[in-house]
């Protein structure tokens, strides 16, 4: 004896089948998602110096901007820009601890248009300038050595260090 074939039209028709069929596709669905949302957050972990906005980060994940902002937040729990947010500011830390950096290098790296904005940014989430910043939280690893003659200066990038 054969075994009884459902047709899409039965199926629709038996709501035990039909709910199977609509789990059993959200599931992939849902796993397809986690797959495109892990591969944006393991970019911005091996690339911390291209912070992608949320339409970037969008087309890398094969989404519209709305429907990825909607998966991430289900996924992670939270929104993407506030994932990057914490990111972003250890970054900017990090940046602003080397002198021989300019601001507006540091701005251009982490994604700011304007050193203006970056500036405007900074001082809302540190209560300081970028300047300000800098000369609160100089530490003595990071002083300019006088001392040395540029020819033990080594560029590293678009920066120069002390060897």
């Amino acid at each position: 004896m054969e075994p009884l074939k459902h047709t899409k039209d039965q199926r629709a028709d038996h709501p035990a089948l039909a709910e199977s069929n609509k789990s059993a596709h959200q599931l992939i669905v849902d796993q397809k998602h986690k797959l495109l949302v892990d591969r944006v957050i393991a970019h911005i972990g091996t690339n911390k110096d291209i912070f992608l906005d949320r339409d970037a980060a969008a087309r890398l994940a094969m989404m519209s901007p709305q429907h990825f902002s909607k998966v991430f937040f289900k996924i992670t729990g939270v929104t993407y820009s506030d994932y990057l947010f914490p990111l972003l500011v250890a970054r900017v830390r990090e940046l602003l601890a080397d002198p021989m950096l300019s601001i507006k290098f540091i701005s251009a790296t982490v994604g700011f248009k304007s050193a203006n904005y970056f500036s405007s940014w900074c001082r809302n989430v540190f209560g300081l300038t970028p300047t300000e910043y800098r000369a609160a939280h100089s530490s003595p690893a990071y002083q300019i050595r006088e001392d040395l003659p540029k020819s033990e200066m080594k560029p590293i990038g678009a920066a120069l260090t002390f060897h």
